[in-house]
């Protein structure tokens, strides 16, 4: 006779639902980088908005240094240490990718972590090459435009793969799983202070041409 578990022995299955994953301080870092790169691309041409394409740029260029800082110190899916992968790592990710390209991951993936990375390090050498090297800066800034449009397409088909919608979670930070998973929603209101920080750069600089 088959041998058979007792309810109190048999593992209950784990129930997914919707948490936390991206907390509030990277969600509107991300988001105000975005708004500061466009706003800066919109402003490279005409010369009477050379001191908002200064702002806007160095603006990005802030947000991004509190990015770097918070890979470090942020809660588990913002930081470095859980999505960025060895060469190695990304070597093996790469060459299963054809196999397991529907494998889903919670946070970042190892391509999406580099894609992070190499945002970051793009809207750096923007703010360092402004003045000096425009041959630089527009490379740069059309690469970044690139990686943007990657950035979305690859969220839309892994949308559509996983029949979850990855755009949203952009906004509200959760995605589908266990309670396990779920980061606490700390440091909420202390993300108000990047908007804020902001506003007040731009007011400095209107002030100095003032």
């Amino acid at each position: 006779m088959p041998k058979t578990e007792s309810p109190a022995t048999r593992p209950e299955p784990t129930a997914t639902a919707e948490v936390l994953v991206w907390d509030m301080p990277t969600r509107i870092c991300h988001g105000l980088m975005a708004l500061c790169f466009i706003g800066a691309w919109l402003t490279a041409g005409p010369a009477g908005w050379r001191l908002a394409h200064e702002t806007l740029g160095y603006s990005a260029a802030g947000l991004a240094v509190f990015r770097i800082v918070w890979g470090f110190v942020g809660p588990r899916y913002a930081r470095f240490s859980s999505c960025v992968p060895t060469p190695r790592e990304l070597l093996r990710y790469l060459r299963q990718w054809p196999a397991g390209w529907g494998k889903r991951y919670l946070g970042h993936s190892p391509a999406a972590a580099c894609g992070v990375l190499l945002a970051l390090s793009l809207v750096l050498v923007l703010a360092a090459t402004g003045g000096a090297w425009p041959g630089a800066h527009a490379v740069a800034a059309r690469g970044l435009l690139v990686l943007a449009g990657l950035s979305f397409a690859a969220a839309c088909f892994g949308s559509w793969r996983s029949g979850e919608n990855r755009l949203r979670s952009m906004f509200t930070g959760t995605c589908r799983g266990t309670p396990a998973e779920a980061i606490r929603p700390a440091r909420a209101r202390s993300a108000w202070l990047l908007p804020a920080a902001l506003l007040g750069f731009w007011c400095y600089q209107w002030s100095a041409v003032g």
